[in-house]
């Protein structure tokens, strides 16, 4: 039966390969709306990220299928999750460049493609010398581990890869950050802070930590996609209005309105065409009051309303209801209409 520590360590590991599916599909999704290509490429390095925790996520659920670990004789766990760290860093030096060296983008591209088949071949060609597997004392009590053999070529590698990517992606974005403004500084704090996190606690997942520890590195990593969305994500720069004040009564819910001071002849023209009250610009439906001298149009709540308020069409101030006076307001502050809105769809 699975240990706690090996929970512990399965279920993060699964957290953090959804998170970066997650964030990175949805990223993927509104650069293609918006057209936005590092917001794709972001998402692209998301997903991979993700991805190098495939390994022990599988080892996982072999675990709780059946009870035994993964038959790991050919170094497949560490295979599965370390294959991904060079796609990875490619995105990751692309949108780095972009922020710091644009003009050398493709150049670094290149470069660190060509590494990136080095480092596949090594992981492929020398998995047994690159892994330092710790199994479980007793199959299937715990998760089979993947941390490297420190000072193997495979381990440079990948400790190479870790330190460029931070100097190109978490310094990258903290040093433009720095000579932006506003809310542009405010996504790059965001996205360096996620990539210093992810990276730096990440090399510290190579130790063989126990799970109550291992929950000290881990949670971090989550977080970091987190804050690489949050980082990204697009924010309105205007404000959105804020709802119309409401109260509740016991006949049920009203809404306050004020006489605006003037009424365009544009608000006009469309409560006409579009058939909506010039009151509460709700679509008048059913019965409905058309002033007889504007053709102003009003739903039956809102003329009620009015009709017993200062009984005025707020167009031409012809009378609502022709039995009653017609209330003028003279230097006094505008009273609110109480509309039912509970009946109104």
């Amino acid at each position: 039966m699975l240990s706690l520590d090996g929970w512990i360590n399965g279920l993060s590991s699964l957290i953090i390969l959804l998170s970066g599916l997650l964030f990175g599909f949805f990223l993927i999704y509104k650069a293609i709306r918006t057209h936005a290509k590092l917001l794709g490429v972001m998402g692209i390095a998301m997903i991979l990220l993700g991805l190098v925790f495939l390994g022990l996520t599988t080892e996982f659920f072999v675990v709780l299928l059946s009870g035994m670990n993964l038959d790991n004789s050919g170094g497949i766990i560490g295979i599965l999750g370390y294959f991904w760290v060079a796609f990875a860093v490619i995105p990751a030096v692309y949108i780095g460049s972009e922020l710091i060296f644009p003009k050398v983008k493709w150049y670094l591209v290149v470069v660190f493609s060509v590494l990136g088949i080095f480092y596949e071949l090594i992981l492929f060609l020398d998995t047994a010398s690159s892994f330092n597997f710790t199994y479980p004392n007793i199959p299937g009590e715990d998760l089979i581990d993947d941390p490297l053999v420190i000072g193997s070529p495979f381990f440079l590698f990948f400790l190479s890869y870790v330190g460029i990517s931070i100097i190109f992606d978490g310094l990258g974005c903290l040093i433009k950050g720095l000579k932006s403004e506003g809310i542009i500084r405010k996504k790059l704090f965001f996205l360096s802070l996620g990539f210093l996190i992810f990276l730096s606690v990440g090399t510290l997942d190579q130790l063989h930590l126990p799970g109550i520890v291992l929950l000290f590195v881990r949670i971090p990593m989550i977080v970091s996609f987190w804050l690489w969305y949050v980082g990204l994500r697009e924010v309105s720069i205007e404000k959105k209005p804020k709802p119309k004040k409401e109260v509740k009564v016991e006949e049920g819910l009203f809404r306050l309105i004020r006489r605006p001071d003037n009424i365009t002849e544009e608000e006009i023209s469309i409560s006409k065409e579009k058939k909506i009250c010039l009151v509460c610009k709700g679509k008048a439906t059913g019965i409905t009051f058309i002033c007889t001298e504007c053709e102003a149009i009003y739903c039956v709540n809102c003329s009620q309303a009015i009709s017993n308020l200062e009984n005025r069409c707020w167009v031409c101030n012809a009378p609502i209801d022709p039995t009653k006076p017609v209330k003028e307001i003279v230097n006094q502050v505008k009273p609110e209409l109480e509309i039912d809105v509970k009946k109104k769809e």
